[in-house]
């Protein structure tokens, strides 16, 4: 079936196996603030907030979200992210300052108001 070629790369899959989007089509813009994985795939993570970087979970299909990342060793009084102990921790500072550092947002949970 014939498509208009507009709908050839918008990011949308019109025809049936979605070859209107698997050719060489530019990746999409990310929001501001966003990180941008070095490879494009269609329908694949692209675009990832910055507290995905470097957070032990491979989010880009290239893995590029984790590459060149130094994790530190976990401190006994650092603000521990998930509930295992390979699970990435933050400096306990780094609880309650208004960005989020954990994956889960665990970081930011539970804060003090005003």
């Amino acid at each position: 079936k014939c498509i208009p070629s507009l709908w050839v790369c918008n990011y949308q899959k019109d025809c049936e196996k979605g070859e209107d989007e698997f050719q060489a089509c530019p990746p999409p813009d990310c929001e501001p603030g966003q990180l941008t994985c070095r490879q494009y795939m269609w329908n694949k993570t692209y675009c990832i907030p910055p507290h995905y970087r470097c957070d032990k979970t491979i989010d880009c299909i290239d893995g590029s979200d984790e590459t060149e990342c130094t994790y530190r060793q976990c401190q006994t009084d650092d603000f521990h992210c998930g509930t295992k102990p390979a699970d990435p921790c933050i400096p306990k500072e780094k609880k309650c300052d208004g960005y989020l550092d954990c994956r889960s947002g665990k970081d930011e949970q539970n804060c003090p108001t005003g």
